[in-house]
C-alpha cells in the first residue's frame, strides 16, 4: 500500500498526468512489489548494525485502456538507505524509513515509466 500510495503523490506532483476512473482511463498501471530486500551496510566494533539499506524491486505492466493491449513490462529496482546518527541499535522505525525511501526513488521512476509512453 505505501508504494501504491507514493505512485499516487508521484502522479498527482506531475504536469500532465492524472488519475480518473477505470472508465475515462487511456492506459492502466498494474504492479507487484517482487522481493523487498534488508541488507546490513555497516556495523560498530561491538557488531551491532548502525546502517541498513532496503532494496525494492517491482514489476509494472502499462495496458492501454481501450483495447488492453500491453504497452510495456518493466522490472524496476530501488534501493533506500538509513544511517544511525548515534551508536544506538537500530529500530523498526529506522528500517521502515530506509523502506519509505526506497519506495519513494521507486515511485518516481515507474511515474517516469509512465510519462514515456505519452
Amino acid at each position: 500500500f505505501q508504494l501504491t500510495e507514493q505512485i499516487t503523490q508521484e502522479i498527482l506532483s506531475r504536469p500532465g498526468l492524472y488519475l480518473s476512473s477505470k472508465e475515462d482511463a487511456e492506459v492502466f498501471l498494474t504492479g507487484k512489489v517482487l522481493k523487498v530486500r534488508q541488507i546490513v551496510l555497516s556495523e560498530d566494533p561491538k557488531q551491532t548494525v548502525t546502517s541498513r539499506s532496503t532494496n525494492v524491486t517491482a514489476k509494472i505492466e502499462i495496458r492501454d485502456a481501450k483495447t488492453g493491449e500491453v504497452l510495456k513490462t518493466k522490472k524496476l529496482t530501488q534501493r533506500g538507505e538509513f544511517v544511525s546518527t548515534d551508536s544506538t541499535v537500530l529500530t523498526s522505525l529506522d528500517l521502515e524509513a530506509a523502506r519509505r525511501e526506497a519506495f519513494i526513488f521507486l515511485a518516481r521512476d515507474i511515474v517516469r515509466e509512465l510519462e514515456k509512453e505519452f
